[in-house]
C-alpha cells in the first residue's frame, strides 16, 4: 500500500511538472514574436535569426546589408538611429534589403551565437554586404557610422542608385 502512494505521488509530481514545462513552453511561444520585435527599430528593417538566414539571405535573390548586433551594447544602440535611417533611404528605391542580426538573440540563444562566431562576428556593432550572387560571404563595412556614408557604401556594392539619387 504504501509502495502504491508513493508511485501515486510520483505521477502526479511528474504530471505537475509536465503541466509547468508546458505552461512555460506556450509563455516562450507567446512573447517569442514580441521578444524579437524591438521598439526602437524601424519596420524596414528585417529581422534576421539562424532560422530565416538561409531564406532571408541566401535564397532571397537580393543583396542585404546586415548589422550584426547585441543588447545592452553602447555602440549597437549609437548606431541605431543611423540605421533605420539608413532602412528608410534604400527600402524600396533599392535592391538591398536592410537588415539586422541579434547575436544574442533570446529565443535562439547558443544557436544565434554560434552562428555569429561561424560567419566572423567578433565585436559589435558589425555591418556586412551579402551580395544577391555570393550571400554567403560577407563584405565587412568600416567607414563612417552614419546613413550618408552607408547607404554609399551599400548602392556601391549593389550597382544601384547613388545616395544623392535617393
Amino acid at each position: 500500500e504504501i509502495d502504491e502512494k508513493i508511485a501515486l505521488m510520483q505521477q502526479e509530481a511528474e504530471e505537475r511538472r509536465q503541466h509547468i514545462r508546458n505552461a512555460v513552453q506556450e509563455l516562450q511561444n507567446m512573447f517569442q514574436e514580441f521578444d524579437t520585435k524591438d521598439s526602437d527599430s524601424d519596420p524596414e528593417v528585417t529581422r534576421l535569426t539562424v532560422r530565416n538566414w538561409q531564406e532571408k539571405v541566401v535564397g532571397s535573390g537580393k543583396a542585404t546589408l546586415v548589422n550584426f548586433m547585441k543588447p545592452s551594447c553602447p555602440r549597437c544602440d549609437a548606431l541605431k538611429p543611423a540605421w533605420n535611417s539608413v532602412a528608410k533611404k534604400l527600402h524600396g528605391a533599392s535592391n538591398v534589403v536592410v537588415a539586422e542580426f541579434n547575436c544574442r538573440d533570446k529565443d535562439t540563444k547558443k544557436e544565434a551565437e554560434q552562428f555569429c562566431h561561424q560567419v566572423q562576428i567578433r565585436s559589435f556593432p558589425k555591418i556586412q554586404y551579402y551580395s544577391a550572387a555570393t550571400s554567403t560571404s560577407g563584405e565587412e563595412y568600416t567607414g563612417p557610422r552614419t546613413e550618408r556614408d552607408i547607404v554609399a557604401f551599400a548602392q556601391q556594392l549593389s550597382g544601384g542608385p547613388t545616395s544623392q539619387e535617393l
